[in-house]
């Protein structure tokens, strides 16, 4: 499979005190050999957005995944995103989530990730594979999109 180059602007528009305080940011990513691009229900009991492996298979990306995008759909409810290093969250050495807002993004460059409830010096070293994506509405139902560039 030839390769292909992603292009991800981002661009943000603010006019405060009639002084235009946005900015504009293009990043591309070389080596794409497959987007993946899908948009979940995601209910309130929660449900998987995504795998990774060495060896990928149906459902399952690499972990060499280059570029990441969840963006949650919905107008009014938020979306916990859980990223795991195992299977299972009670396999998981390492964990994390975060609040998705409605109509906000999440983006991650790569699968690699640390995570610790304390540090001795406030430094992590990023040693660990995201394993597996869920989302988890707080409210109601929400979509979401998942977009997986691999390389």
């Amino acid at each position: 499979v030839a390769s292909a180059t992603l292009t991800v602007t981002i661009e943000e528009k603010c006019l405060v005190t009639n002084v235009n305080r946005g900015s504009k940011t293009t990043l591309t990513v070389a080596g794409i050999t497959d987007m993946y691009t899908r948009i979940v229900g995601v209910p309130t009991a929660g449900t998987e957005l995504a795998q990774f492996a060495a060896s990928p298979g149906s459902g399952t990306f690499k972990t060499s995944t280059k570029y990441i995008r969840i963006t949650n759909k919905d107008a009014t409810n938020f979306v916990t995103l859980n990223f795991y290093d195992h299977a299972t969250a009670s396999s998981a050495n390492d964990l994390f989530a975060i609040k998705l807002e409605a109509g906000k993004s999440f983006m991650l460059g790569s699968t690699l990730f640390d995570a610790s409830v304390s540090d001795s010096d406030g430094l992590l070293t990023v040693d660990q594979t995201i394993t597996v994506i869920k989302a988890q509405a707080n409210t109601a139902a929400c979509d979401v999109e998942i977009v997986i560039g691999e390389g």
